[in-house]
């Protein structure tokens, strides 16, 4: 597992460091433009190639030997992650984003994308900020730009003996994903929590503590409780109220009433999703079952609020 996440994080900085291309290298056709008042300029689609022992390439060549004469590296990708990859015939990721949000794709099929507006880009910056991760005050200034640069990044993978190639997504289709997702005629859960938290982690419902509530019901809800030390963390950076919201195939999460982007997804993303994870991590339940316990979830009606003290 240790070497999956690995993986996934070198595949991040490849992106990264692929972001830096200079628009300069953009096709005329590559002009920007302007939907529903925003400027947008689309950087045409870069692939990266990765091979069997895990060196990227673009445009032919290893992104390392070029980084290496300005005393940089993105390192290889794990081989045994790529041969895995290739075992179970992913052979190409594709992340796209423009004003609207960051849409993923494998093997050209589409997964849940992530939505945003300038509002809820803002408030990413400024929970980074609250963090304090690393640079900040330097992303806090780049997220919002997310809205205006059209980016199109694909890395593909050796295709194992036995398989025949799969085309990449055809650029000038829509971006399939979940703008357009509705849970009408779909049956969900329907569940609304609002809890409020002690310094020791123990939630309260109603005014209740959850332990008279467990005793009354005799069901084990110590899924809700928190420890102490989250508490203190949310305590330190000013975290007094998270929002967590599951309608109409979206997930909404706001933390001090501040949206952050959203997770959404139509039927096709989703199902997709359970079919990465499965893959990924080996599971052997039956895709019917697994769908059967996520769907009414995803399109659900859930909505958790939780309140902590201030410090």
């Amino acid at each position: 597992m240790r070497n999956r996440s690995r993986f996934f994080v070198d595949l991040l900085l490849v992106l990264l460091i692929l972001a830096m291309v200079p628009p300069a290298f953009a096709s005329p056709a590559a002009q920007p433009d302007k939907r529903g008042g925003a400027f947008l300029l689309k950087i045409p689609r870069i692939i990266v190639q990765v091979s069997e022992d895990g060196e990227p390439h673009f445009a032919g060549v290893a992104i390392n030997d070029v980084l290496d004469r300005f005393g940089l590296t993105v390192g290889r990708f794990d081989p045994q992650a790529v041969a895995s990859l290739s075992d179970h015939n992913i052979q190409h990721i594709e992340a796209v984003t423009d004003e609207n949000g960051m849409f993923l794709f494998v093997n050209a099929q589409p997964l849940p994308h992530l939505a945003w507006d300038k509002e809820s880009l803002q408030s990413a910056g400024d929970l980074l900020e609250l963090l304090n991760v690393g640079y900040a005050g330097t992303w806090k200034k780049l997220l919002p730009w997310a809205r205006y640069v059209g980016l199109d990044f694909v890395v593909t993978f050796p295709v194992a003996t036995g398989h025949d190639k799969i085309a990449l997504r055809d650029e000038k289709a829509p971006l399939l994903g979940a703008t357009s997702a509705t849970s009408e005629g779909k049956k969900g859960m329907k569940l609304y929590l609002d809890l409020t938290y002690g310094p020791s982690g123990e939630p309260e419902l109603l005014g209740m503590p959850l332990s008279q509530i467990e005793a009354a019901t005799n069901a084990d809800l110590s899924f809700l409780r928190l420890p102490p030390e989250t508490i203190q963390i949310l305590q330190e950076h000013g975290v007094n109220e998270v929002d967590l919201h599951i309608r109409n195939g979206s997930l909404s999460i706001g933390l001090n009433q501040e949206p952050l982007p959203k997770i959404q997804w139509d039927e096709a993303s989703l199902s997709n999703a359970v079919w990465l994870y499965q893959l990924w991590t080996g599971t052997e339940v039956e895709t019917p079952l697994v769908e059967g316990l996520t769907k009414p979830l995803a399109w659900g009606d859930i909505s958790l609020k939780m309140h902590f003290p201030e410090k």
